[in-house]
């Protein structure tokens, strides 16, 4: 774990840009990538998630598309909750959150834990789309540059988003 935790302190970062699903965030090396469809009620909604595991901590970007599931309905309780499905999910209890935006975009940032896994997450709503960027790592065990990836995360203006993912070098600061 100490070895896994080093080794995601001293990677050289790079910034990764996926502009089909509209985001771009800093990793320490190249993202295992996953989709799967989740059913809610009487349909389902699309998940993709970006992984850096390192055994017991990891980076995780989850990319949610509810498309015509949001429609009328009130961010702040589309916040809650993905707050709420993180929490019963991890089986983990809620430390503290706070509302935030990037840019104009709505967002909740939270802490929660379990006995041994911390997690500082943030979501957003973009659109139909909710982002969750979240970091975990045992309790007391945190990544030296949490906040670099946690900050690096930027939803792509629409103007911007083409087919291809593209990767750049990025130093933390």
């Amino acid at each position: 774990l100490l070895a896994a935790s080093a080794a995601a302190q001293t990677t050289a970062w790079k910034t990764h840009t996926y502009a089909d699903d509209g985001f771009s965030v800093s990793f320490p090396s190249d993202p295992q990538i996953s989709s799967q469809d989740v059913p809610v009620a009487s349909t389902s909604y699309k998940l993709k998630t970006y992984l850096v595991d390192f055994g017991q901590s990891g980076m995780m970007i989850g990319v949610c598309q509810f498309g015509s599931l949001v429609a009328g309905k009130n961010p702040d309780d589309l916040l809650q909750g993905g707050k709420n499905g993180a929490l019963e999910e991890t089986k983990t209890h809620l430390v503290s959150e706070k509302k935030i935006t990037l840019g104009s975009i709505p967002g909740l940032e939270f802490d929660a834990e379990n006995d041994s896994v911390h997690a500082k997450v943030r979501i957003y709503l973009a659109g139909t789309i909710l982002y969750e960027v979240i970091e975990a790592y045992p309790i007391g065990a945190p990544f030296e540059h949490a906040s670099d990836f946690l900050d690096s995360f930027r939803i792509l203006p629409a103007t911007q988003i083409s087919p291809s993912p593209q990767t750049t070098p990025s130093t933390p600061q």
